[in-house]
């Protein structure tokens, strides 16, 4: 059974940085999205084989953060998405 992507509210935040970790999953949680938090590649790596995520904020540095989102873009989450029309989505890298 696929998951209904539409009453999900999962977002998956990755964050180096404690503090500001909190705050934007205070922001989240405010707005009624359930962060996940994570703040290493191994523990991000694991979320999402776990879960079905609405969107992700990740912000690691060096080439933890640019491998977690070549394997965000290699995993073909679209198989469990319902149909909504073509599926734009970006990953933006800045070192």
């Amino acid at each position: 059974m696929k998951a209904d992507v539409t009453k999900n509210k999962l977002v998956l935040v990755v964050r180096a940085d404690p503090v500001v970790d909190r705050c934007l999953g205070d922001f989240l949680t405010a707005r009624g999205y359930t962060p996940v938090r994570t703040s290493t590649f191994e523990e991000a790596l694991a979320a999402v084989t776990h879960n079905l995520f609405l969107f992700s904020v990740v912000d690691l540095d060096g080439t933890e953060g640019l491998e977690f989102l070549q394997h965000l873009k290699a995993k073909d989450v679209r198989d469990s998405l319902p149909p909504r029309g073509p599926c734009r989505s970006k990953a933006v890298y800045r070192p």
